[in-house]
């Protein structure tokens, strides 16, 4: 089980049996890697009391919910199978500029200042819920975040600016996991990328250039069509995107 340095469980229950059972697996061979939609490591860096509330509320960060199953860092098969899919490529510590150039990230002074009791009317103790979010905001000021991490933990905070001890659990999960899903969209819509060249993966991009790309259809090999699969990877189609599901709802 993979631990981090704090001693947090990296460990994704199901996750392994998710992969071997994956759509792209069976009819690909695509080699699989789980991506926490929320970053694992913001967890890591909320106050004490936070994680409590979280655990209270049965919410893990390490929930199908927060995952979404996308082809692995491997640069041959897992390229190439995103590539033909249009699918995002799990790639690198999602830390270059081009993943977030699409957004206008809030300033540090946005995301950093002091909450009021009185923006927490919504529910709960608000002064205690300030001292909370406070507590938290300073906590994760001291660890900066760069690029989709930094978006990510923009997020996270404005969806904790909602959450109470008050709140019935599957009220207060609900909030994360939709904050999960959100996150999600976004990576299918390439509005967010996980790496700087991410956008080659897009409807509109170059593909992955490899010698048997063939404008991105890569018709050497014996995979499917997307026709074919569209429904074990995907919820819905707009315009030229498919929308991912979360692996909870694979």
């Amino acid at each position: 089980m993979s631990m981090s340095n704090n001693g947090f469980s990296r460990h994704v229950s199901g996750e392994a049996l998710l992969k071997a059972n994956h759509i792209l697996a069976e009819k690909c061979d695509c080699p699989l890697t789980g991506h926490h939609l929320i970053s694992f490591n913001l967890f890591e860096k909320l106050s004490t009391q936070r994680t409590e509330q979280m655990r209270n509320k049965e919410y893990s960060w390490n929930s199908l919910d927060n995952i979404v199953i996308l082809p692995s860092s491997d640069k041959g098969t897992a390229k190439k199978v995103a590539c033909k899919y249009r699918l995002p490529w799990h790639s690198s510590g999602h830390t270059g500029r081009n993943t977030v150039s699409k957004l206008n990230l809030k300033s540090d002074e946005q995301v950093y200042s002091n909450s009021k009791p009185t923006s927490m009317l919504n529910g709960g103790n608000p002064m205690k819920r300030a001292s909370m979010l406070n507590r938290d905001k300073n906590k994760i000021k001291a660890y900066p975040s760069k690029a989709y991490h930094k978006f990510v933990k923009q997020e996270l905070l404005e969806t904790l600016e909602k959450l109470h001890c008050e709140m019935p659990p599957p009220v207060y999960r609900k909030e994360l996991n939709d904050l999960s899903e959100r996150i999600c969209d976004m990576i299918s819509e390439f509005t967010i990328l996980l790496h700087n060249t991410g956008d080659d993966f897009s409807p509109k991009g170059n593909g992955c250039r490899s010698s048997d790309c063939q404008v991105i259809t890569h018709n050497t090999t014996t995979w499917p069509e997307i026709e074919e699969i569209w429904s074990g990877l995907f919820y819905k189609k707009a315009l030229k995107f498919n929308y991912l599901k979360v692996a909870s709802k694979l």
